[in-house]
C-alpha cells in the first residue's frame, strides 16, 4: 500500500486502527434529513485514511471528535485446534449531545467466521444483533437512525477487515460491542504444535501516541485508565496432555492444568456438587500478565501437545441442530502422518527467485528482511540457480537471468542485500509477481518465495494470478511460498499466498522471543521437498451429488498439498452419515500414492462448531469463484456472468442467515424498534440473566 511515510513518521500510525468516530450535531433537538450513504467501498478505494484517526476540526454546525476505547477484552477458549473467541470493546461517549453515527474497523485473524454480534447501551439496554442480507441490513439501520432510533451494523469488507457502525448513542454514556467469532487455529511449520493469533488492532490505541499525533486535539480523549486497559484470557483444552505454552510477542502468566472457572450467577449454583479441579494435563490456562501492554503488534501464541498428536489427522462428524440424518463433517488432513518427507538436496537442478518487499511500510522491518535474506543464501543447496526480485512501486531483478549457486554468486547476493532500503514507494506485489513468473526458468522447477508485511489490499487479484501460474505451467513446475515479516501483517494475505501456490507460508515478528531462525530455515527446507500432492477424500461410499445439494464439499477444489501441510477439508452432508470411516488417497507429483483411513468421531456438542466452519468454507468458495454452485450452473446451463453472480448471492445469502454468519453478502443488523432518543422512558429494561450472559467473565483472572 502507498502511504505518505513523510506525514507519518511513526510506521506504528499507519497500522490498521480501530478507530470509532463520529458526529455530534450542535441542534438542541436535531433534524434527521433522509440520510445518504456511499455505496460499498471497492477494495481499491479503500485506503490508509479509512483507518487512522481522523483529524479534528470544528465548525459552527458540527464537529468530528474521537470516542474514547475504555477497555479491550479477549477471552479465549480453545478447544483442540478450534478457537471460540469473545472480543468486547468498550467506548463512551462524553459529549453533552447523542452520537447520531459512530463506525470503526478492526481486523480479525484470516479465516474468522463471526457468529454473533451485540451491544449494550449503557448499563441497561442489551441489543443483539441478526443476520440479514447486506443491502437489506445497511437500508435497515440507515432507517433506524433516521428514525432517532438505537441501532447497529457489523459489515465484512475482506475476509480480515470488519467495519461496525452504531446510530444514536445517548449522551454521557459507555456502548460496550461483543463480537463473538470462530476460527480453526494454524500449524506451526516450525513444530508440533499450534498458534492462536490475536491482530494487532484488537486495540490499536494502546501504548505511546505516535509522534505527529502527539499534540493533535483529539488525542487528548484518547487516555486509557491504568486500571482498565487491555485483557486476554485464554482457556485451552486439548484432546492430549500439553507439552508447552508460551507467547512469542507479549508476556504472559501460564497456568498448566487449570481449568479456569467462572462466576457465580445465582446463589443456589453454591449448593452444586463441586466438579474436581484436580490437575489436568489436558488443560491449561493464558492471561496477559501486562494490562497496559501495547497491541503494537499480533499476539501470538504458541500451544505444543507431546508427540505432536494434536496435530493428527482425524474425522469429525457433528449432527444438525435440528434436522435429522443433516450433518456436517470436518476432515484435517496431515501428511506427515501418512509418509515422511523427504527433505533432501534437490536430486534435479531448480530455480529459486526470493521476491522481496523493499515498500516504504517495510521501514521499520528492513533489517529483519535483511536477516531472512541471509539465512537463506546461506543455507540454498549448491545444485540450484537463484535470483532476487525487489518490488515496490516498481520492481527490479539482481540479474537479468538466474545463476547458478556458487561462493561468487552468494557474495554478490550478500553484497546486494545488505544495501537494501526501504525506499521503492508502494506495494505492488502481483506486478513484482508476474516479473519473476515471466523471468521463472520454463525448463526448471521453480520456488518463489516472497518476502513482505503483507500491506495490500488486492489479495484476491494476487490468488488469482499464483492459481492461474501453477495451471499454466504445471502444478509441481512453480510453487509459491510466503514469508510475512512484521509485527502485524495481513495473515489472509500471507496464508493465501502458501494455499493456493501449493507451497507453504510463515509470519515472523521483527522482536519474535520465539526461534526466529528456524522457521526461516523450515520454509527453505519446504521449498526443497520436490513434490507437491493431490488428495482426494472418500466419504466410505457416500454419494457425492453436490447438484442434488446431497453433500457440498468446502473447498471443493482440494488446493495441492505440501508435504509439511496440514489443513481440513469439510463436508455438508443431507443425508444420513452411515460410513465409520473416510479414505484418504494423495498422489504425488512424482507418482507416488499413499492411502489412509481415519476412524469417525462422533463429535457431541450444542455449538455446532463444525457447520459454521463448513458453511463459512462453502462462502469462502463463494468469494474466490471457486465453488460447486458455479461449476453445477456452468457445466448444466447457458448463463451470463452476471446471472450466475445472482443466483449464487441468493444461495449465499441463504447460507449465512441460517447459520448466522457475516460475510460478503450478509451483516448483522440489530434495532432497537421500541426505543427513540426522545423517549428514553420506552426503552425495555434488560433482563438481568441477559446483562450477566453479555458482561460475564468467561474464565477467572
Amino acid at each position: 500500500m502507498s502511504w505518505a511515510y513523510a506525514r507519518y513518521q511513526e510506521p506504528n500510525a499507519n497500522r490498521l486502527a480501530s478507530g470509532l468516530f463520529f458526529r455530534i450535531q450542535e441542534n438542541e433537538h436535531p433534524v434527521q434529513p433522509p440520510l445518504t450513504r456511499s455505496p460499498d467501498l471497492a477494495l481499491r478505494d479503500l485506503s490508509h485514511d479509512h483507518f487512522v484517526i481522523p483529524e479534528y476540526r470544528q465548525t459552527k454546525q458540527d464537529r468530528e471528535l474521537y470516542l474514547p476505547l475504555l477497555e479491550v477484552l479477549v477471552e479465549v477458549e480453545a478447544v483442540g485446534t478450534i478457537a471460540w473467541t469473545t472480543l468486547t470493546q468498550t467506548f463512551t461517549n462524553r459529549a453533552s449531545s447523542p452520537v447520531t453515527e459512530a463506525t470503526y474497523c478492526f481486523p480479525l485473524y484470516d479465516k474468522s467466521t463471526v457468529t454473533s454480534f451485540s451491544c449494550c447501551i449503557g448499563s441497561e439496554k442489551v441489543l443483539k444483533g441478526v443476520v440479514k442480507p447486506k443491502a437489506l441490513a445497511k437500508a435497515e439501520f440507515e432507517a433506524a437512525v433516521a428514525r432517532q432510533h438505537v441501532a447497529a451494523l457489523l459489515e465484512e469488507h475482506t475476509p480480515e477487515v470488519f467495519e461496525t457502525s452504531i446510530g444514536n448513542i445517548p449522551a454521557q454514556t459507555s456502548v460496550k460491542i461483543e463480537v463473538c467469532y470462530i476460527t480453526e487455529l494454524k500449524a506451526d511449520l516450525s513444530g508440533d504444535g499450534i498458534l492462536l493469533t490475536i491482530p494487532t488492532s484488537v486495540a490499536p490505541r494502546y501504548g505511546t501516541p505516535p509522534s505527529s499525533l502527539a499534540t493533535s486535539t483529539a488525542r487528548k480523549s484518547l487516555a486509557v485508565p491504568p486500571e482498565n486497559g487491555l485483557q486476554i484470557r485464554i482457556q485451552v483444552s486439548s484432546p492430549v496432555a500439553i507439552n508447552r505454552i508460551e507467547s512469542r510477542t507479549h508476556p504472559v502468566t501460564i497456568e498448566m492444568g487449570s481449568h479456569g472457572h467462572t462466576t457465580t450467577k445465582n446463589i443456589r449454583d453454591l449448593a452444586k456438587a463441586r466438579t474436581s479441579l484436580e490437575y489436568d494435563p489436558t488443560k491449561a490456562r493464558a492471561t496477559l500478565s501486562d494490562r497496559t501492554a501495547c497491541l503494537g503488534k499480533d499476539f501470538v501464541l504458541l500451544i505444543e501437545s507431546r508427540g505432536g498428536t494434536l496435530l493428527a489427522s482425524r474425522a469429525i462428524l457433528e449432527s444438525h441442530p435440528k434436522l435429522s440424518n443433516y450433518s456436517a463433517l470436518m476432515v484435517s488432513i496431515n501428511l506427515k502422518d501418512m509418509y515422511t518427507p523427504n527433505v533432501v538436496s534437490l536430486k534435479s537442478p531448480s530455480e529459486i527467485i526470493f521476491l522481496a518487499d523493499r515498500s516504504g511500510s517495510m521501514v521499520d522491518k528492513i533489517e529483519a528482511l535483511k536477516t531472512a535474506m541471509g539465512f537463506f543464501l546461506k543455507s540454498l543447496p549448491n545444485n540450484c540457480s537463484f535470483n532476487i526480485c525487489s518490488f515496490g512501486s516498481n520492481h527490479a531483478l539482481m540479474w537479468s537471468e538466474s545463476r547458478p549457486y556458487n561462493q561468487a554468486s552468494l557474495d554478490e547476493a550478500m553484497s546486494y542485500i545488505n544495501n537494501f532500503r526501504a525506499d521503492m514507494g508502494g506495494t505492488e506485489l502481483l506486478s513484482g509477481l508476474r516479473s519473476v513468473v515471466e523471468k521463472a526458468d520454463p525448463v526448471l522447477s521453480t520456488q518463489i518465495i516472497t518476502l513482505t508485511d503483507g500491506e495490500v489490499w488486492n489479495a484476491a487479484g494476487i490468488f488469482e494470478f499464483i492459481r492461474d501460474s501453477k495451471a499454466a505451467r504445471g502444478k509441481d513446475s512453480i510453487r509459491f511460498f510466503a514469508l510475512g515479516i512484521g509485527d502485524a501483517v495481513s495473515h489472509h494475505l500471507i496464508e493465501g499466498i502458501g494455499r493456493n501456490g501449493g507451497g507453504l507460508a510463515e509470519v515472523v515478528s521483527v522482536d519474535s522471543a520465539g526461534d526466529w531462525k528456524s522457521r526461516v530455515i523450515r520454509m527453505l527446507e519446504a521449498a526443497l521437498t520436490p513434490s507437491t500432492w493431490k488428495v482426494e477424500i472418500n466419504l466410505g461410499g457416500f454419494p457425492k451429488n453436490e447438484q442434488e445439494g446431497l453433500c457440498i464439499q468446502a473447498p471443493n477444489r482440494i488446493p495441492d498439498f505440501h508435504a509439511f501441510s496440514r489443513s481440513s477439508v469439510y463436508f455438508l452432508l443431507s443425508e444420513e452419515a452411515k460410513f465409520e470411516s473416510v479414505n484418504i488417497i494423495a498422489t504425488a507429483t512424482s507418482g507416488e500414492t499413499i492411502t489412509a483411513e481415519l476412524p469417525v468421531q462422533i463429535l457431541e456438542n450444542t455449538r455446532n462448531c463444525v457447520h459454521l466452519l463448513a458453511a463459512k468454507g462453502v462462502l469462502n468458495d463463494f468469494e474466490s469463484g471457486q465453488s460447486w454452485f458455479h461449476g453445477s450452473v456452468r457445466s448444466t446451463e447457458t448463463k451470463s456472468e452476471a446471472e450466475i453472480e445472482d443466483r449464487m448471492r441468493v444461495e449465499a445469502e441463504r447460507i449465512g442467515i441460517e447459520w448466522s454468519l457475516s460475510s460478503r453478502w450478509t451483516s448483522f443488523v440489530v434495532v432497537d424498534n421500541n426505543a427513540s432518543l426522545e423517549k428514553a422512558s420506552r426503552w425495555y429494561q434488560a433482563e438481568r440473566s441477559e446483562l450477566a450472559d453479555l458482561t460475564r467473565p468467561r474464565y477467572g483472572s
